[in-house]
């Protein structure tokens, strides 16, 4: 198969499916996956189930990496079964997965034909990643500035945001960072950022804010790997 990419669009993919599995959703914003991830996604070769690499994952489809093993099997409008795992849970979720993209080092699918349960236990493992992806980046020009350096802001729903400043050279100077009611700040001079909620802050919560900082779109890149080592070595 050639490395170069192909793409099958959502409306050209029904050719492919009986009217049964005809069940497409439009393709949402797709969570990155972290280290932290605990689900899994398991796709049918012949007889034998193999465990894919996730790279992304929305309720509508996931991007994977294509091993050596698999690479040959996929085609654009290729249909497989597939089954997604949540570690510590016995019950397996069922679905069919549409290839849709086709490249060297990615795979693009949605999914059809799915069990209810899956577009809801996506959105309760991955609540954190999708609520990132809805945040908004608040304009420039609508924030006041300091003489040195800039103001960023961003707003989301259920109390997700995250405001903070950077000079010109891009060094992150302070920033505040909130998460359905959990906040972390952190400003230059401090010893560690400090986590204020309403119970005990502990490693799980500082890998919440981190995932955050990982999916926010339109966060420049050095400035989210500042935050996420601030995050990191906070106070727990």
């Amino acid at each position: 198969m050639s490395a170069a990419k192909k793409i099958v669009k959502i409306e050209d993919s029904a050719r492919y499916l009986s009217p049964k599995v005809r069940r497409v959703q439009t393709r949402s914003p797709r969570a990155k996956i972290t280290p932290f991830a605990h689900v899994t996604i398991e796709m049918q070769f012949g007889k034998e189930w193999i465990p894919v690499k996730l790279l992304n994952i929305s309720t509508s489809g996931v991007g994977f990496a294509p091993t050596k093993k698999t690479a040959d099997f996929f085609e654009a409008g290729e249909l497989f079964k597939a089954r997604l795992k949540v570690k510590g849970k016995d019950k397996e979720i069922k679905t069919k997965i549409l290839i849709q993209q086709v490249d060297k080092d990615y795979i693009g699918s949605a999914f059809i034909d799915y069990e209810p349960l899956l577009p809801v236990t996506i959105a309760h493992y991955f609540d954190v990643e999708l609520s990132a992806l809805e945040v908004i980046k608040i304009k420039a020009s609508q924030l006041d500035h300091p003489k040195s350096g800039k103001n960023f802001a961003f707003r989301g729903k259920d109390q997700c945001s995250l405001d903070y400043q950077a000079l010109d050279n891009g060094k992150v100077t302070q920033f505040k960072i909130g998460i359905f009611g959990n906040v972390i700040e952190w400003h230059q001079g401090a010893k560690s950022a400090i986590i204020l909620t309403e119970g005990s802050p502990d490693e799980h919560l500082k890998r919440l804010f981190m995932k955050f900082i990982l999916n926010i779109q339109n966060l420049d890149d050095q400035h989210a790997s500042q935050m996420t080592e601030l995050v990191q070595t906070a106070r727990v």
